[in-house]
């Protein structure tokens, strides 16, 4: 086989902290309803060519995979101190690239794509062509770009490690999409909106090892375990919830490590995975999360048609000054790790 020809869309580096042996993983493929104990991870989450036969493309993404994996391994091996406001952002950026680079991205970018070329077609052409389609020969590097786009606008939230207590008999599953996107305060607020990372309140999860999950969240909204520790400990209720919300955003596989906690509980919720997670107005409560009292909206007249309801104030402000966007976009393409770690410090001070 060609060197680089193929291609993951999950990190061989990522699901080598779901691997016992650094070689294989355990599966669940949920189309098949089928159990793989022992998948080797060269060959799972993976296509030909799937990024592009040009293989500069893979060699940049393989960089911001090592500074990602590096930051994880410090987050799990490593002391506060060691949680560097670089690792921060490098942990950032890994995130937001593995958001827009699975292969879920890609076909919801093709047929998004695809769609809005027929429908101007159509209009335009006033008929309707059920052979014609419109698509990208390799669309993963256009989510990709995309979702890269936004990494301006999230360099305001904050980051928790979620950690897994000892003596707890559960561990964090993941998937081939395993970045998550959610919003209580949306959800709390009734809101139908549909979610981009600008909006108020957005919460990113993502688990990096069985028993460690980060999440980058709106510290303006909420109060997550003690501001000056980067570390908290969750409970089973909490690692349940979390795991039902990666089971609802997988695409085909779910991936864990230990077989033993991957029972007939996690297969029923797989089953059930088009359903709400909440069945009431109340939403999705973590006990590590609260609202701050002053983004509560039952504390005040609350309207999600005011812009500073719906977008947080640094995402604004790039919004209305689209030089310091572009700044941001510049300085993080090019810079070295003492200048990116220097231009995040005066950022956050403007945030």
């Amino acid at each position: 086989m060609p060197a680089n020809k193929n291609q993951h869309y999950i990190p061989q580096s990522y699901m080598k902290f779901f691997s016992g042996d650094g070689r294989n993983i355990s599966i669940y493929n949920i189309k098949r309803n089928n159990l793989i104990v022992s998948s080797p991870i060269r060959n799972t989450a993976s296509q030909n060519y799937f990024y592009s036969k040009d293989i500069e493309i893979e060699k940049q993404i393989s960089d911001i995979e090592k500074l990602g994996i590096e930051a994880f391994r410090s987050f799990i091996n490593g002391s506060e101190k060691q949680m560097s406001s670089i690792y921060h952002l490098n942990a950032l950026i890994f995130t937001l690239t593995q958001r827009g680079r699975t292969l879920s991205k890609a076909n919801e970018l093709q047929y998004e794509i695809n769609k809005f070329c027929l429908d101007l077609f159509n209009k335009t052409h006033g008929t309707y062509d059920e052979h014609l389609c419109f698509r990208f020969d390799y669309p993963a590097p256009v989510s990709l770009a995309m979702s890269l786009t936004m990494l301006p606008a999230c360099m305001d939230l904050r980051c928790k490690i979620l950690n897994i207590q000892d003596n707890l008999p559960i561990s964090f599953i993941t998937s081939d999409n395993p970045v998550c996107i959610m919003n209580p305060f949306f959800e709390i607020c009734g809101s139908r909106n549909k979610l981009t990372l600008e909006n108020k309140g957005i919460c990113i999860f993502m688990p990096f090892s069985p028993n460690h999950a980060i999440m980058f969240y709106d510290s303006d909204v909420y109060k997550i375990g003690n501001r000056k520790s980067w570390n908290i400990y969750i409970n089973k209720e909490d690692v349940y919830l979390l795991n039902r919300i990666i089971i609802n955003n997988a695409n085909e596989i779910l991936i864990f490590k230990d077989l033993k906690y991957f029972n007939t509980e996690i297969i029923r919720k797989v089953s059930d995975k088009n359903h709400s997670l909440t069945t009431d107005k109340k939403g999705i409560k973590f006990s590590f999360m609260r609202f701050l009292d002053k983004a509560n909206p039952t504390h005040r007249s609350f309207s999600m048609w005011n812009i500073d309801n719906i977008y947080r104030r640094w995402p604004l402000t790039l919004y209305r000054h689209p030089e310091l966007y572009k700044e941001v976009m510049n300085k993080f393409g090019t810079a070295s790790t003492k200048e990116k770690k220097e231009f995040y410090k005066s950022i956050r001070a403007k945030i």
